[in-house]
C-alpha cells in the first residue's frame, strides 16, 4: 500500500515537473514573440528617423551656404522656408542694389555738370526761351567737355565687358555666393566714395566708374551658378526670371527717387544719389 503512494506520489510530482517546463518554454516563447513586435514597430521609427534626419542634414548646406542662422523660436521658422525661395529672395535685392548703383550717374549728371546745350546748338534753330524760374538758380559743380562726360559715363561699362565673361568660372571656382555678394559690396563702397571722386579729379572718377563695373559684371554669372546648384530644373523656368526682374525694380524705382531727392537737396543735392544707394548694401 505504501508503495503505491509512493509510485502515485513519484508520478505527480513528475507531472508537475514537466508542466514547470512546458510553463517556462511557453513563457520563453512568448517572450520571444513580444520581442519580435517591438522590432517590427520599431524599425519603421528608426527608418522615418532616419528619413528625416536626412531631410534637416539636406538644409545644413543651405544654410551654410547663404549663411543664415536657424532661429531659436517664434512662429516663423527658417526651414519652413525652401532653400531656393531664400536664394531667389537674396539674388533679387542683389540685382535691385546693382541696377540702381548702375544707373546713379546716369541721372546724376545733369545735376553735376554744366550743360553744354549752347555749344551744340544749331545757327539755323529758334533759340531757346528763356522761362522764368522762381527758384534759385541751379549750380554746377563741374565744367567737363562732352568727351570728359562721355567717358565717365561709358568707364562703368568697359569695366563691365572685361569681367563678363570669365565671371561665370570665377563662380565655380571661388564660390557663387563670394563673387555675387562680394561684388555688390564692393559696388556699394566705390559708390559712397564717388562724389569724393569726382570733386577730386575726374580721371580718378573715372577709375572709381570702372571698378564698379568689373565687381557688378559677374552678377548673372554667379547668378547662373546658384540656379544651377539650389533651383530644381522643373522649376528653372520660373524663380531665376522672377529673381533678376530685382535689375527693373533697381532701375523703375532709383530713376525718380534719385531726381526728387536732387530737386529736394537731399544730402547736398546730386551726392544723395551716391550715398543712398551705396548705403543700401
Amino acid at each position: 500500500m505504501n508503495e503505491r503512494r509512493s509510485s502515485i506520489h513519484s508520478e505527480t510530482k513528475d507531472d508537475d515537473d514537466d508542466d514547470d517546463q512546458l510553463l517556462g518554454l511557453t513563457t520563453e516563447s512568448e517572450r520571444q514573440h513580444e520581442r519580435m513586435i517591438l522590432n517590427t514597430i520599431d524599425e519603421p521609427t528608426i527608418g522615418i528617423n532616419a528619413t528625416h534626419t536626412k531631410e534637416l542634414s539636406d538644409t545644413e548646406p543651405l544654410l551654410d551656404e547663404i549663411g543664415v542662422e536657424p532661429p531659436t523660436g517664434g512662429a516663423f521658422m527658417c526651414s519652413n522656408v525652401p532653400a531656393r525661395y531664400v536664394v531667389a529672395i537674396w539674388a533679387f535685392f542683389g540685382f535691385f542694389c546693382l541696377y540702381a548703383m548702375r544707373v546713379n550717374l546716369s541721372v546724376a549728371i545733369v545735376a553735376m555738370v554744366t550743360p553744354q546745350s549752347a555749344l551744340n546748338q544749331s545757327a539755323q534753330s529758334c533759340p531757346t526761351p528763356i522761362k522764368n524760374s522762381t527758384g534759385p538758380p541751379q549750380k554746377y559743380e563741374f565744367d567737363w567737355n562732352p568727351t570728359v562726360e562721355g567717358a565717365i559715363l561709358g568707364a562703368f561699362f568697359y569695366g563691365y565687358l572685361a569681367m563678363q565673361i570669365i565671371g561665370g568660372n570665377l563662380a565655380e571656382k571661388l564660390g557663387a555666393k563670394w563673387i555675387f555678394g562680394g561684388g555688390i559690396l564692393i559696388a556699394g563702397i566705390l559708390t559712397l566714395l564717388t562724389p569724393l571722386a569726382a570733386r577730386i579729379d575726374y580721371r580718378l572718377l573715372f577709375a572709381i566708374r570702372f571698378i564698379t563695373g568689373v565687381v557688378s559684371s559677374p552678377g548673372f554669372p554667379s547668378a547662373a551658378a546658384l540656379w544651377g546648384k539650389w533651383i530644381p530644373a522643373s522649376e528653372r523656368s520660373t524663380i531665376p526670371p522672377a529673381a533678376q526682374t530685382g535689375a527693373n525694380f533697381g532701375i523703375i524705382l532709383s530713376t525718380p527717387l534719385i531726381s526728387y531727392m536732387i530737386e529736394d537737396n537731399f544730402l547736398g543735392g546730386w551726392p544723395s544719389a551716391f550715398y543712398v544707394f551705396g548705403k543700401i548694401y
